[in-house]
């Protein structure tokens, strides 16, 4: 099955930025469940931080505009997830540079 013939959560839980233009097209897109669209921003947000903690690794070689996009798509994904996520939902974890605790995943 060719990747543009997966049904959308498939692809978005893949490459939720490949999928969606914007974090916030997640929340406008009728044919997901709430839960399904927690879990594509989840993992929007697990990539951008990725990206972050390689950057600070300098493991990449990305430019310094790609790293400000990234830091801006990252504060989207989280206020998109603020909008679904009531804070009951939101376990206190400690932090590390992934957002979250390892035993949190």
């Amino acid at each position: 099955m060719a990747v543009s013939e997966q049904p959308l959560y498939e692809r978005a839980l893949v490459d939720p930025k490949g999928a969606f233009q914007r974090p916030q097209a997640v929340l406008e897109e009728q044919s997901l469940t709430l839960q399904q669209k927690r879990k594509i921003l989840k993992q929007w947000e697990l990539d951008a931080r990725l990206i972050q903690v390689a950057e600070e690794e300098a493991m990449t070689s990305t430019s310094t505009g790609l790293v400000r996009e990234e830091n801006s798509m990252l504060r989207d994904v989280r206020l998109a997830l603020q909008q679904i996520t009531s804070p009951a939902e939101d376990e206190p974890v400690a932090p590390t540079k992934l957002g979250a605790s390892a035993g949190a995943q």
